[in-house]
């Protein structure tokens, strides 16, 4: 009889530790952990500053590229059709320079900033 009440003393002690010991919940956003981050801050300026200067690369290809068509309309009519060909296959290098640029500065900035979500 008492080893019963022993091993009845112990089981009832066993369940009481398990229910006492409950799952914890929790959730958090990590967008707003992420943004109250100092490296989080420096990143961004960095990825600023990237795309500024990007940015002022491709406004600088664009000014040629709009003085040059503006240039072509005006003395087109003036041109010999080798000059007119030679004149739109440097507009169209142009425009691939752009496109380029603009592909490069894109994937650029991309990269920087899985870099730095991971990294920061």
């Amino acid at each position: 009889m008492k080893k019963l009440a022993i091993i009845a003393l112990l089981a009832l002690s066993a369940l009481n530790v398990n229910a006492q010991v409950k799952a914890k919940y929790g959730w958090i956003n990590s967008s707003e952990l992420l943004d109250i981050m100092p490296e989080r801050k420096k990143a961004a300026v960095s990825i600023d500053s990237m795309v500024k200067a990007e940015e002022s690369i491709i406004k600088i290809l664009n000014d040629d590229y709009e003085s040059k068509l503006k240039k072509l309309n005006t003395e087109a009519a003036k041109m010999t059709p080798d000059q007119l060909a030679r004149a739109k296959d440097e507009l169209a290098k142009i425009e691939d320079a752009i496109y380029m640029q603009t592909q490069g500065a894109r994937d650029k900035v991309q990269k920087r900033s899985r870099n730095c979500l991971t990294l920061c």
